[in-house]
């Protein structure tokens, strides 16, 4: 892979790896003080389908066309 195309890889997934891991501590805990609150695990349901379906929404309208990129060429590496 180009060297450029590898940093900027690198670099624009590590936000993406540290909300998925900070999300992924913070569930478990906000979904006990509901639990202990309520008493019940229905709202921590509700509440995780609630993201699940705007994660959907966001995938839908805010993504784009996905296209691949083009391989660099060899006179561009010259």
């Amino acid at each position: 892979m180009h060297t450029a195309l590898r940093h900027v890889a690198r670099r624009g997934s590590r936000p993406a790896w540290t909300a998925r891991h900070l999300m992924g501590i913070t569930a478990p805990i906000v979904t006990g003080f509901i639990v202990g609150s309520t008493g019940s695990f229905a709202i921590g349901f509700l509440i995780a389908g609630i993201v699940l379906f705007v994660g959907i929404l966001c995938y839908i309208f805010l993504l784009g066309e996905i296209e691949p990129i083009p391989p660099p060429s060899a006179a561009v590496e010259a």
